[in-house]
Formats: C-alpha cells, structure tokens, sequence
C-alpha cells in the first residue's frame, strides 16, 4: 500500500482543481491503464448524455 506521502505526491493541482494522472490511478487500483480510462470515458459519456 502506498503512504499517504507518496499519494499526495501524485496529486497536481491544474487550474484549480486537484487531479491525478490515470496511470497513477492505475497503480493505485492495481489495474491496467486501459480499464482506468476504459471507465473514466464511460463515465464522461453518461454524464454527456
């Protein structure tokens, strides 16, 4: 598991908001980066709807 250091680390703060890179989410889900943005552009096309 990752220290709460580590995470804060990978969070950036862009025009105001903070955000963190998909492949840091990736490896924080154990999870490909593809089935990160698989469901991130999952979620953006129904909240488009």
């Amino acid at each position: 598991m990752e220290s709460v250091k580590q995470i804060e680390a990978m969070i950036y703060t862009i025009r105001g908001h903070r955000v963190m890179l998909d492949s840091d989410l990736a490896k924080l889900a154990s999870q490909r980066m593809e089935k990160v943005d698989d469901a991130i552009n999952l979620l953006f096309s129904q909240k488009m709807e």
